[in-house]
């Protein structure tokens, strides 16, 4: 019987011997340890390594497998993903569908946020019982405190 150990330091050799000798076994057990092991911070280099040799996988797990990495990728802020040196190796329609996602991701959450500040604006705290005696100037300063205390991680989460 034939021991592997998979590592993040050997992940990329295996893939490579494994398609060399067309081992399909070993190609699928680097994927489920890809799966298993997919941070923010190396799933580009999981989405090269999928790009280069992943041929042999059915669709069906290589979409699954691809999406997994697209999903995790899209939560790296572009600056972040634009900075790394994998980047620019993977292909124009992998980094178009990250970007994709990152913008839906984006919506999102500027949606929400939005529908949160109407709620906020429109409550009866802010529409005229809390302010109500305040100038508007300080129904304003009022009103940017409370979103401040209240949405202010969200914003920074869009950001």
């Amino acid at each position: 019987m034939c021991f592997l150990f998979f590592t993040a330091k050997n992940i990329s050799y295996l893939l490579k011997l494994a398609d060399e000798y067309q081992m399909q076994w070993v190609t699928n057990r680097c994927c489920q340890y890809m799966l298993r092991k997919t941070t923010r911070k190396n799933v580009l280099g999981y989405l090269y390594l999928f790009e280069v040799y992943m041929n042999g996988l059915n669709r069906l797990d290589a979409k699954t497998l691809k999406n997994k990495f697209i999903d995790v990728a899209s939560e790296n802020t572009i600056a972040y993903l634009e900075g790394e040196e994998l980047f620019p190796s993977l292909s124009v329609d992998v980094r178009l569908e990250i970007f994709k996602r990152r913008v839906h991701r984006l919506e999102a959450r500027s949606s929400t946020l939005a529908r949160n500040v109407r709620a906020h604006t429109e409550s009866q705290r802010c529409r005229g019982g809390y302010c109500s005696d305040r100038s508007d100037a300080e129904k304003t300063s009022c009103c940017a405190n409370c979103l401040t205390k209240r949405h202010i991680k969200e914003l920074n989460d869009i950001l």
